[in-house]
């Protein structure tokens, strides 16, 4: 693991160790770093670990990842975004669905 990749996870650790809904989890795969996850209501929403020197975060509703270059960026999205996946819609719901679909083409950007 470089110093950047344990740079990143002290950050996140920082950022999100003391924010409610979220907490560390093991990986179930060998030899990976643990998670943050963020589950706000039982079901996990958000799923952030640090991959390859980017900050890297699963949006679990829709089945999809978003690569953030730094914490800055990280957490900038995380203030703007955060509340998206707090609320208690249930998993799966149309209203939020759509919403979270067209927010992931906002965040990822113009492709090509």
């Amino acid at each position: 693991m470089s110093s950047r990749e344990r740079d990143l996870q002290q950050q996140l650790r920082q950022l999100l160790g003391s924010r409610p809904g979220w907490s560390l989890e093991s990986s179930s795969t060998p030899g990976a770093p643990p998670a943050w996850c963020f589950a706000p209501h039982v079901h996990t929403r958000l799923v952030v670990a640090v991959d390859a020197g980017q900050v890297d975060v699963y949006l679990e509703d829709l089945d999809a990842d978003l690569r953030l270059d730094d914490i800055v960026a990280f957490s900038t999205w995380l203030v703007d975004n955060e509340a998206l996946f707090a609320g208690s819609h249930p998993p799966g719901a149309e209203e939020l669905d759509a919403t979270l679909r067209r927010k992931l083409e906002e965040w990822r950007g113009p492709v090509g």
